[in-house]
Formats: structure tokens, C-alpha cells, sequence
């Protein structure tokens, strides 16, 4: 299956919880889950735009492929991705992960964070 080019990295961050070791209040951090070379294609719009407070808002997504990794399928919509461009971008996963062909690769529905 042709998923174009595999040309950029992407970092899949798990959010953790451990506890303040002086005062003992919870701290939320991410941990790198792993990292991967992807393909990201944009979606192109569609009615899907939000509207708040009269404003109508639409929020950037993104196709991301990887190749086939099964450590990949544990993936869950709690995770976020951290696109490593010249600048940073992270998003949110909307859906997947979606196995594409056989075993060819992984595939993944993302937004743009606020």
C-alpha cells in the first residue's frame, strides 16, 4: 500500500500523574511513548466548524500514517502527538488507531490543540 511520503517525525506523549515529592500534590507530566517517521496529509474542510459565542471556529486536522508497528495499536485517544517540525505542533487523536492493509501500516485521525 503506497502511503506516500514517509518524510517527518512524530512523537506520541502518554500524560502521567505522580506526586510532588516535597508537598505531595499530584503533578500531571507527559512521558514519550515513542517516536515515529509518519505521513501527515491535511483533511480538507468541511461543515464540521464549530460555532462559539457567535464566532464560527474551525480546528486544523490531519491524517497521520505510520508504518506498522504493533506496540502502535496500544494507542489510545488519551495520548497526544507532537508533530517535530521547524515548530512544534500538537494535536489531540480523534480516531484510529485504524490497521491499513495487511499489517501495512497504522493510521490515525488527529486535531490541532487549543
Amino acid at each position: 500500500m503506497d502511503f506516500g511520503k514517509i518524510n517527518r517525525r512524530c512523537r506520541f506523549e502518554q500524560a502521567t500523574t505522580i506526586q510532588d515529592p516535597v508537598f505531595g500534590a499530584p503533578e500531571t507530566s507527559s512521558v514519550t511513548f515513542g517516536t515515529y517517521w509518519c505521513n501527515i496529509v491535511d483533511v480538507l474542510p468541511s461543515r464540521e466548524e464549530n460555532i462559539r459565542n457567535g464566532i464560527q471556529t474551525t480546528k486544523q486536522r490531519v491524517r497521520l500514517r505510520i508504518r506498522y508497528a504493533p506496540r502502535a495499536l496500544t494507542i489510545t485517544p488519551a495520548f497526544r502527538v507532537v508533530i517535530m517540525r521547524q515548530t512544534e505542533t500538537t494535536y489531540n487523536i480523534i480516531g484510529g488507531p485504524a490497521e491499513v492493509g495487511d499489517r501495512d501500516g497504522i493510521e490515525f485521525m488527529l486535531e490541532e490543540s487549543a
